[in-house]
């Protein structure tokens, strides 16, 4: 089952990649958006990753809407990489301990470890982008930008809560919202945003209270969103906050039986060969 999600992952990744093909000029930038506090979401961008950066013939950028405060712990890992103590340094940190949204989950712990790793391969790098200053969209697409425009990765993916993701001049459901994917193409970046939908299930998520919640499955047209497409990955289960081993016991408990099983039913993107990320008008 591994196996066929990595191929999954790697026909988006062709994709993504043929989207670049048709402008090898131009810098490409993938926000792919998500519900915060899942297991399934961040393994999915893990396999992504993973399988763009194999195939991309140059380094790609990854980015991840974590504080910038952690970046040092990302930029100290050196070639002899150990996962165990890079986990350890990170979830014991103010900065991640502070996080209860669901940016702070095992999921992501697992998530940031396994890119860390790539980027020992000179296949990646990867950046943090969540500044907390300012309005927070503005905030965030600028730092962004500015990251885009002063390194040489060609391709850059970037996994962001799903109103960030959005390219609609106002995001639909919230009007008051400028989002930061469009905020993006509007410093002139060439911009794809894929939102992640899932059919329902459970998540770590603060809305507004911060904790496990039930959710209802999200799927729609990608345009009543302000996205460009849409990646499926079925059932969703909520994923704990990460936080230091102090002891037999201690940790959340998370069930890491279940394989790659709920990317199955995203197999069907596949079908004809890599997909086709469309281009859709933006609701506003």
């Amino acid at each position: 089952m591994h196996r066929r999600c990595l191929a999954i992952c790697a026909c988006i990744a062709a994709g993504v990649l043929q989207v670049r093909a048709q402008d090898p000029g131009a810098k490409t930038l993938v926000l792919v958006g998500e519900l915060h506090g899942t297991t399934e979401i961040p393994r999915l961008f893990t396999n992504l990753a993973t399988a763009a950066a194999v195939q991309s013939a140059s380094p790609i950028a990854i980015g991840l809407e974590l504080p910038v405060t952690l970046q040092k712990i990302v930029d100290d890992v050196t070639d002899a990489f150990d996962a165990s103590a890079f986990r350890e340094r990170l979830v014991q940190d103010a900065a991640w301990q502070q996080i209860n949204d669901g940016r702070s989950s095992e999921a992501m712990a697992d998530l940031i470890s396994d890119v860390v790793k790539l980027s020992r391969t000179r296949r990646a790098s990867v950046f943090f982008f969540d500044t907390q200053t300012g309005t927070r969209d503005e905030a965030l697409a600028q730092f962004i930008a500015n990251r885009v425009k002063s390194h040489n990765e060609a391709v850059t993916l970037v996994l962001t809560g799903n109103i960030h993701a959005s390219v609609a001049p106002r995001f639909p459901r919230i009007p008051s919202i400028e989002p930061m994917g469009h905020r993006l193409i509007a410093q002139g970046l060439k911009v794809v945003s894929l939102n992640v939908t899932y059919s329902g299930g459970d998540a770590w998520v603060c809305i507004p209270e911060c904790g496990l919640h039930k959710m209802n499955g999200n799927a729609g047209s990608p345009a009543s969103g302000g996205y460009d497409d849409t990646l499926y990955v079925g059932s969703i289960s909520a994923s704990p906050p990460a936080r230091a081993r102090r002891g037999a016991g201690a940790d959340c408990q998370v069930d890491r039986t279940k394989g790659c099983e709920p990317y199955s039913a995203a197999a069907s993107i596949c079908l004809g060969g890599p997909v086709a990320l469309r281009r859709t008008t933006a609701g506003g």
